[in-house]
């Protein structure tokens, strides 16, 4: 019963039956793209311990009847036009998720099979141990006030026991009623009516991963990598619409949230069991305002800083959902550690004035289940300065994009994250705000002030443009190592996607298109040779165990979809030079 509890799911509707389990394929029958990726789908439903797919050529009856129940949501990732079948692979998932373009990218399609086939709700003794950490808040919070009952040292203690045991906590009513009212009337007031399309409209965007990234970079004009990128923005493997409360737009109530979660975050820092995971998160980014509009709109399973790439250390959401029910969907499903994991620990339901926070590393991945209504939140991450210094994308967000939480001295702060005298001196000189010096200290810090305009000019054209912004990013890579930390992530990854290359070659399988593509992206960046061509062995001779080499299929596919992720992310921000604007965020958001 406590398993049930906690793991409640939505009602699944796929062409009006509740319940269904299965996931509609729907394949031109005459393309050779089409065969290729069915190959693969056979293979991985044949090795799964239940059935998984139902294969439906087009054009069939059934085929079309199964395209009309999806034809809004097909249109709208076409960007407005109607959705032609030739030479496609659409996939319809129980929840109502479509995926139109699996013939181009099977192995979503193969991730979300696994998903249906494989992942497991929590045990009890799971449950218990998780529970052990969270009716004691409750508790807490019924003997105090709203807002104000996890202030005391023994609640904060306890927040910081369930970090360190479980990865996760949740609060409920962590703000004043009336603060938490107002964040909500900022969203309903701000959103606009009906769909956002990718390019946005009324200062909210679409969300981005970091095949949004990929898009940017494409070679070719600029009018195919918008169309990409439109594309992108409007796949169902993330379906949020958000808005970013900074110095430009501010939304009501956002400077006392920042001092609510800040001073729980400061509290947390003076915590044995969770102060030296903390050390130097001492910045946080601007809040991110988020709406799922409904109709099955999600996030996919991932990580929020999975290769370590852009200082997040801490992850804070706060739900803003009156009147929210099990049926509605929407709920964040915390996995148990690392992203080859099947099982997951808690649902968190998007209850109104509820705060989750979870580490924001590899350990906690996490999902945001399809929503059948509006849900609304508010996410701020917590960054640490140290590892903020390890990438050119963190770096600069580190001088330009965050703030320093807490009422923080941010000079010192920001000295504070060097993790060696050279590096130190450098943070030293660009943390010399000339607008927070006397006229004495300006004159005798001239060189300093005139070395950091340099640096900060360089910052803000992405170290291109002149010999001087080139020079300056080679002397700042020469001092933080930054290609050499992202040449050893991408090696990481490379190794990842050979292994499944060779996977699929010793299933007698040609690979599909994106694995091979990833492999080759991953491998140039890491300066490593191009991937051969692996041959296949030979047809499948029988039904694969899943044991068996299918059977492994599982976490690489679940590594596909994160090294998706991690190939783009510390590239990301440069999505501000397309005219379909990349939000500025990092990479992965609830």
């Amino acid at each position: 019963a406590a398993c049930a509890a906690w793991s409640a799911l939505p009602p699944m509707q796929a062409n009006g039956q509740p319940g269904c389990r299965i996931i509609a394929v729907v394949y031109d029958g005459s393309s050779g793209a089409c065969e290729l990726a069915l190959q693969t789908v056979r293979a991985r439903d044949a090795s799964l311990p239940q059935r998984t797919a139902e294969l439906v050529p087009w054009p069939s009856l059934r085929a079309s009847e199964l395209l009309a129940t999806v034809d809004a949501p097909l249109r709208e990732m076409n960007l407005g036009d109607a959705f032609a079948m030739q030479g496609k692979m659409v996939a319809v998932l129980p929840s109502g998720v479509v995926l139109p373009d699996c013939q181009a990218d099977v192995m979503q399609l193969i991730a979300e099979m696994e998903y249906l086939a494989m992942v497991r709700p929590p045990l009890p003794s799971v449950v218990l141990r998780v529970e052990r950490h969270l009716a004691p808040l409750r508790e807490l919070r019924a003997a105090g006030a709203p807002g104000t009952w996890w202030r005391s040292t023994g609640a904060v203690a306890r927040v910081a026991d369930a970090l360190h045991d479980v990865l996760c906590c949740v609060l409920d009513d962590f703000l004043p009623e009336d603060l938490a009212e107002r964040l909500l009337e900022g969203v309903l007031e701000s959103r606009p009516q009906g769909p956002v399309p990718a390019e946005g409209r009324a200062g909210w965007t679409r969300g981005g991963t970091a095949r949004a990234a990929e898009a940017v970079r494409d070679a070719g004009n600029t009018d195919s990598r918008n169309e990409r990128l439109a594309r992108t923005l409007m796949n169902s493997s993330r379906g949020d619409v958000l808005r970013f409360s900074d110095a430009e737009s501010t939304m009501p109530g956002t400077e006392a949230l920042f001092a609510a979660v800040d001073e729980l975050v400061m509290g947390l820092k003076q915590q044995p069991k969770v102060g030296e995971r903390l050390v130097n998160t001492d910045f946080a980014n601007s809040a991110m305002f988020s709406v799922y509009p409904g109709g099955a709109a999600r996030y996919i399973k991932h990580t929020d800083n999975s290769a370590i790439t852009d200082g997040r250390r801490l992850t804070t959401i706060l739900y803003l959902n009156k009147g929210w029910e099990p049926a509605h969907g929407g709920q964040l499903r915390i996995f148990e550690p690392t992203m080859q994991s099947l099982s997951y620990k808690l649902d968190v339901e998007p209850r109104f004035n509820r705060l989750a926070l979870f580490w924001a590393t590899e350990e906690v991945p996490h999902e945001v289940l399809p929503s059948y209504r509006d849900r609304a939140a508010v996410s701020i991450w917590y960054v640490c300065g140290r590892e903020s210094l390890l990438t050119e994308d963190a770096f600069k967000r580190l001088l330009t994009k965050v703030r320093c939480i807490g009422g923080q001295n941010l000079d010192e702060r920001l000295v504070a994250a060097g993790s060696n005298e050279e590096q130190r001196a450098m943070l030293w000189t660009l943390a010399r705000d000339p607008a927070r010096l006397s006229r004495l200290e300006a004159l005798n810090a001239a060189s300093e002030l005139q070395e950091r305009q340099a640096i900060l000019a360089a910052v803000e054209h992405n170290f291109a443009g002149c010999a001087a912004h080139r020079q300056t990013r080679e002397r700042l890579n020469s001092l933080f190592g930054w290609d050499e930390h992202m040449a050893k992530v991408h090696r990481e990854i490379a190794q990842v996607q050979q292994q499944q290359l060779s996977l699929f070659a010793s299933m007698g399988l040609a690979a599909p298109p994106g694995v091979r593509r990833l492999l080759e992206t991953e491998a140039a960046a890491a300066g490593l040779p191009a991937p051969e061509g692996e041959k296949p062995l030979g047809p499948l001779q029988q039904r694969p165990s899943v044991e068996g080499p299918a059977g492994a299929m599982a976490p690489a596919a679940v590594r596909h979809c994160r090294g998706a992720r991690a190939a783009g992310a510390e590239r990301a921000s440069r999505g501000r030079a397309a005219a379909v604007r990349l939000p500025e965020v990092f990479e992965a958001v609830d």
